[in-house]
C-alpha cells in the first residue's frame, strides 16, 4: 500500500488533506507499538487503516486489511 497505492495522484491528494500517523511494529519497540495498537484498535491485525476525528479521537472509518485504490479512496472520502 505504501509503495503502490499511497503515491497515486488521487490517493496522495486525499492524504494531503489529512494528518497521517503510522504505527510500525517491526523495529526495536515492537511490544510497545503492539500495545498501543491493541489499546486503540482492539486488534493486532495488520494493516489497519482508520480515519479518526481529530477533535474527539473517535474512529470515523476503519478497514482491516489491504485495499484497492478505489476502496482506499472510499475509506478516505467516507463514501
Amino acid at each position: 500500500m505504501e509503495e503502490e497505492i499511497f503515491p497515486r495522484p488521487a490517493v496522495a491528494g486525499e492524504l494531503s488533506k489529512m494528518i497521517e500517523a503510522r504505527l510500525h511494529y517491526d523495529g526495536s519497540r515492537k511490544q510497545d507499538i503492539r500495545k498501543i495498537q491493541k489499546d486503540l484498535l482492539k486488534s493486532y491485525a495488520a494493516p489497519i487503516y482508520c480515519v479518526v476525528d481529530p477533535a474527539t479521537g473517535a474512529i470515523l472509518r476503519r478497514n482491516d486489511g489491504l485495499l484497492s485504490e478505489a476502496d482506499f479512496l472510499k475509506l478516505l472520502r467516507g463514501n
